[in-house]
């Protein structure tokens, strides 16, 4: 709310900018809370095979179609573009994080990100919304 003014409607809808702020808040959050606590691999791979509760049979079969699609999306992506996604995306960084990890400049990792979001969507059918 304090950067309304940064809000472009033609990036999005409202609801999506105000879940992204939330998104990052809390992101922030948790690494404030948890600094020096280190996940390891395996940690990650329990954490992506955990279920909604109550999923059926139907639902989790559709899960696991969507992650095996996603997870073929992403290996098609040049891996600086993939790297940036999943470090952005799975693990809350920042593009100035990103940019200091990967020694690259903001400018250049923002669009690794976006041209990566392109190219999954385009892999995963996603049409002109």
């Amino acid at each position: 709310w304090q950067s309304a003014a940064d809000y472009h409607a033609g990036r999005g809808a409202v609801m999506t900018w105000m879940t992204s702020i939330a998104r990052y808040r809390a992101i922030d959050m948790l690494r404030r809370a948890n600094a020096g606590i280190k996940v390891s691999a395996g940690d990650a791979d329990a954490v992506d095979t955990q279920h909604a509760p109550g999923a059926g049979p139907v639902e989790l079969a559709v899960q696991q179609a969507d992650n095996t699609r996603l997870t073929a999306c992403l290996d098609e992506l040049d891996p600086p573009r993939r790297t940036c996604l999943v470090l952005a995306y799975c693990d809350g960084y920042t593009h100035d994080e990103l940019s200091v990890k990967l020694g690259s400049p903001v400018g250049t990792i923002k669009s690794w990100i976006r041209r990566g979001l392109l190219a999954l969507k385009a892999c995963l059918g996603g049409g002109d919304d």
